[in-house]
């Protein structure tokens, strides 16, 4: 069990973590376990002095309000875990964000670890480059996805079809 002044401590850490975050005019979306820390340790009062405009879940985002320019993900899960929720995420809001950045909580080698174990690879070790290819992995699949909510926006746009 952990003495107060550690989980205090903690608290602080994190608190000082989140504080580096550029999350001002951003919309955030948190993945289950990434919230639960974040509500535990942080709290949603700390995040919206920040300049958070809300902090929703990643799972079950509600209809955006009104226009967002930017959307920050904070992700604790692996990345190819989130891909389902963050492609849902882009496709269904993505053409309303100018900027979108996803932060993770995990190391270039525990994603690409996490990847390789996805894939059926067993191996406990990652190589070096094999490390950087999972970040680069994603920044690809996000802008194939923001492209993808672009031109269905640009579709389904009363110009486009009237």
């Amino acid at each position: 069990m952990s003495s107060p002044s550690a989980a205090t401590s903690v608290r602080d850490a994190l608190r000082a973590a989140i504080s580096e975050l550029d999350v001002a005019g951003a919309l955030l979306y948190a993945d289950d376990a990434c919230a639960r820390s974040l509500a535990s340790a942080v709290g949603l009062p700390a995040l919206l002095s920040l300049g958070a405009l809300d902090v929703h879940s990643l799972a079950s985002p509600p209809p955006l309000a009104g226009p967002v320019r930017r959307a920050v993900v904070l992700c604790s899960a692996p990345l190819p875990q989130s891909y389902a929720h963050l492609r849902a995420l882009v496709l269904s809001r993505g053409a309303a964000f100018a900027e979108l950045d996803v932060v993770t909580s995990l190391t270039e080698a525990e994603h690409a670890l996490a990847a390789r174990r996805e894939a059926g690879d067993a191996a406990e070790t990652v190589a070096g480059d094999a490390a950087g290819t999972v970040a680069a992995e994603c920044e690809r699949k996000l802008g194939e996805w923001l492209r993808e909510a672009a031109s269905s926006s640009a579709a389904s746009s009363p110009a486009a079809t009237g």
